[in-house]
């Protein structure tokens, strides 16, 4: 290979990464999910589990991939970036039914968000993606079936000594687990950000 064989490969390769992160396919995910989760902990706050909460999860599945969609396809309009919104949209669009569903074969609305995001992230290969999808879709789907307030938490109050007499278990173990989990994502999105944005 010739040296000028070798500069246009690594003109070509930066110029690659500089396009994949341009279309930001890893940090817009990320933080719309993470506000998404944000608002489910205000949501824990308001109802609680009850319908209402169940409703808000069953609502958030296709409003995080139709927003992600629509990002990707202002981005496609303004900067020509943002490729694969077309995946965003049409799974947000399946999971309208789908989210209606879910309850009832007793699956809750954050796994089934976490399970179509990680089959997007596979195949956009995107491993950190596939990461954080499966974290969030194992957290989520720990606290749609309480386990942290039935189990976790309780056994953590009691060793710390926190007197626990007055306190709903349910209520606020929802509110840490998804503010937490929310500030997590978005936190994340902001430092996968900036990797994408020098193209690394």
């Amino acid at each position: 290979m010739t040296e000028d064989e070798r500069i246009t490969l690594t003109e070509v390769e930066r110029l690659r990464r500089q396009a994949r992160g341009d279309r930001r396919p890893t940090s817009v995910p990320l933080s719309i999910f993470g506000f998404v989760t944000l608002l489910g902990a205000v949501s824990a706050h308001v109802f609680g589990h009850t319908k209402a909460g169940m409703v808000f999860w069953m609502v958030a599945g296709p409003v995080c991939f139709l927003t992600v969609a629509a990002s990707y396809r202002f981005q496609t309009t303004r900067i020509g970036a943002g490729a694969g919104h077309n995946w965003y949209l049409w799974t947000g669009l399946l999971l309208i039914p789908l989210a209606v569903l879910a309850p009832f074969w007793g699956f809750g609305g954050v796994l089934v968000m976490a399970f179509a995001l990680a089959w997007l992230a596979i195949i956009q290969h995107n491993a950190l993606l596939v990461i954080c999808a499966i974290l969030f879709g194992v957290i989520g789907a720990l606290e749609d079936w309480m386990v942290f307030e039935t189990f976790l938490f309780p056994e953590v109050a009691s060793w710390v000594g926190w007197n626990t007499s007055g306190l709903g278990y349910s209520e606020w173990t929802s509110i840490l687990v998804y503010g937490v989990l929310g500030s997590s994502l978005i936190a994340a999105s902001l430092v996968v950000r900036r990797r994408e944005a020098v193209g690394s």
